[in-house]
């Protein structure tokens, strides 16, 4: 027994009555493969039956006693709160009339530490949170019902609280959304779990995959613990690959596999990756591609599972590469009110800024180096709908007369100009924004950004020797192939190897190819070659 669940026992424990629990880590011989085989898909049901769950996060600490305090105030100010009003940024003013701390109040900082808890990344409590008819959190003494906990997160989120008092929900919003969606009865596929839940950890590998096994519509999967990890993953890639290509826009770059020794066609799921795939679960960027046209995938693998042979066609190489755009480099500038960049003081707070800017504006340069473009749109209009890989972003707009609110897709033009006024322009740079204006730039600003770090995070922009332009995975470089394959949605990137075996390609992952995204590299006639990826 580890010391946290025998501490959490010392919490759960009635004092006069005897309780019932049931606790994995108790309940299931975790030495023992078969019994762990035969337990592990009968945890769904397990949970969806249960009369409450109890999220432990953990013993108290010195402020966690002030975080639930916080917690049960904003509670009161969201009940207090018109509903119009929810979507208003908090003011300081606001703060005082609600009687919540000012943006430098220690108590902030003690929620946003109880969010950091390690209970929010394990992989096995997807599974729990989503199926659980009824929850509570406990941490120590402290306690507070799921539905309210999920709600004070939500108004922080809605009043804009985040970016001025230093407190990070985001550990909550993939729960919030996977229990959203279960119980409005739309299934999920494992593919789609899996994607939205990679970041999550757990002690072994396999259990990123059997985790998410209850929650999933379907699949083939079956655990079986005496596998190991690598084979559970290539099997599980080849078990997609014969229906659809869909889980090549799912592998990560080489430099963050556990396994490096797998395939590289094969995602390794134990690893995480800074981009969202542009297939898959991915609220920003929701455009649907279809770069094969009307073809269908032929797939043949090798003798001994680690190799697969694919139909395609060469498009182009890749001539230049822009800077790799990080998580760590906000698509927004970093919030100097942020106790976290406080930390950093000026000097890192300014080198972050600079490197933020030029590493963008180095995308613009890239792309406008072209002057024109082979599919003959003006090359300022490839650069706004490259930043956003062609993706529509919309705001809404209320009516100041009527209050009535609509959804409004934005010109792609004016968005990038307020995005770049905002976000990427130097200081000696002009002319600068007046406060009339100020609030209408931020919120354009806002809606073109999130699809820039749908489109770029864990990216990095690039152009072909014919003059296109796209996104590819941070490990490409110059002299990469550009490729379309019959049955993919997206293009992808491959690096020949035929040093080893002619005619054999490392894979290196999905890409936006601007011109090629919508079945263009199929139309007409084409002659189809084999690419044997290792």
């Amino acid at each position: 027994m580890t010391h946290n669940l025998w501490t959490a026992l010392q919490h759960v424990r009635h004092s006069s009555e005897p309780r019932v629990f049931w606790i994995d880590a108790i309940c299931i011989n975790q030495g023992d493969v078969p019994e762990r085989n035969a337990q592990v898909p009968l945890m769904g049901r397990i949970y969806r039956q249960a009369a409450q769950v109890v999220v432990w996060l953990g013993d108290g600490t010195g402020d966690s006693p002030a975080a639930f305090a916080l917690m049960r105030k904003i509670d009161a100010a969201r009940m207090a709160t018109p509903e119009e009003r929810m979507t208003e940024p908090m003011t300081i003013q606001e703060l005082q009339e609600l009687s919540l701390p000012g943006v430098k109040g220690s108590e902030w900082r003690a929620l946003d530490a109880l969010y950091w808890r390690p209970w929010f990344k394990r992989i096995w409590i997807v599974q729990e949170i989503t199926l659980a008819r009824e929850a509570v959190v406990l941490c120590g003494d402290e306690h507070m019902p799921w539905l309210n906990f999920v709600w004070v997160a939500h108004f922080i989120i809605m009043r804009g609280l985040e970016g001025i008092v230093g407190c990070n929900t985001s550990s909550l919003r993939p729960l919030v959304s996977m229990k959203s969606r279960y119980e409005g009865k739309r299934g999920t596929p494992l593919l789609a779990l899996l994607a939205w839940c990679r970041d999550f950890l757990s002690t072994n590998p396999v259990d990123k995959v059997y985790a998410l096994l209850g929650l999933a519509e379907s699949h083939k999967v079956v655990a079986d613990y005496g596998l190991a990890p690598e084979r559970v993953f290539l099997d599980l890639a080849k078990d997609y690959l014969e229906g659809s290509l869909e889980i090549l826009s799912h592998v990560e770059d080489s430099e963050w596999k556990s396994f490096p020794n797998m395939p590289t066609w094969v995602p390794d799921w134990s690893a995480h990756r800074y981009a969202s795939p542009y297939l898959g679960f991915n609220s920003f960027n929701p455009k649907s591609f279809n770069a094969c046209g009307n073809t269908r995938s032929s797939v043949r693998f090798g003798p001994d599972d680690r190799t697969v042979t694919l139909k395609g066609i060469m498009i182009d190489y890749v001539a230049d590469i822009g800077h790799r755009i990080q998580t760590s480099d906000r698509v927004d500038r970093p919030n100097a009110d942020n106790p976290v960049v406080q930390a950093l003081g000026a000097d890192k707070l300014n080198y972050l800024e600079s490197l933020h800017l030029k590493r963008f504006r180095g995308c613009e340069l890239l792309v406008l180096g072209l002057k024109t473009y082979p599919t003959g749109e003006d090359i300022r209009s490839v650069l706004h709908r490259l930043m956003v890989a062609d993706s529509a972003p919309t705001q809404t707009v209320t009516d100041p007369i009527t209050g009535k609110t609509t959804t409004q897709e934005l010109d792609l033009a004016e968005a990038y100009t307020a995005w770049r006024r905002l976000n990427a322009t130097f200081p000696f740079e002009g002319p600068k924004i007046q406060e009339t204006e100020r609030l209408a730039v931020w919120r354009t600003a806002a809606a073109y950004s999130r699809h820039i770090a749908s489109t770029a995070t864990g990216r990095r922009i690039f152009t072909t020797r014919t003059g296109y332009a796209g996104w590819g995975p941070w490990e490409m470089n110059r002299g990469d192939c550009i490729v379309l394959f019959e049955g993919g949605k997206t293009a992808y990137v491959l690096r020949k190897k035929e040093k080893e075996v002619l005619g054999t390609f490392a894979f290196l992952g999905e890409a936006y190819l601007h011109g090629f995204m919508n079945g263009e590299g199929f139309a007409g006639g084409y002659e189809p070659r084999e690419f044997t990826l290792v």
